[in-house]
């Protein structure tokens, strides 16, 4: 497991730009971490970072979380039905959706190369 996961899992929940208004510490915190995260990550890492999305955003970080996210899937590190399993495990309805949306745009495109 990566130091940079444990420590965003002992953050808890990354908070919203809008509702939490966090202090520009908090913003960094969670800016440093994710570019530490090493990619593809695990299946493990992976189960913690889905429920770590905010509600809706943190200055786009949710999106880079998101980018980190999708190496399970697009390193083959899992199956498309274990990453559908992964995303209902995401806290946030927003957060859900876009995952959800990408995975079937991914899909679509994986049976186009066939």
């Amino acid at each position: 497991m990566q130091e940079a996961i444990i420590k965003m899992q002992a953050l808890g929940r990354m908070p919203d730009e809008s509702a939490d208004n966090p202090p520009e510490a908090v913003v960094d915190a969670w800016q440093t971490l994710l570019e530490e995260i090493e990619t593809p990550i695990s299946k493990e890492e992976a189960e913690i970072l889905v429920t770590l999305f905010p509600e809706e955003d943190l200055f786009e970080l949710g999106w880079s979380m998101l980018h980190i996210l999708e190496t399970v899937l697009s390193q083959h590190i899992i199956s498309a039905q274990e990453y559908r399993t992964l995303i209902q495990k995401c806290v946030s309805a927003e957060w859900r959706e876009t995952l959800e949306l990408r995975l079937n745009n991914w899909e679509k495109k994986e049976k186009e190369h066939e």
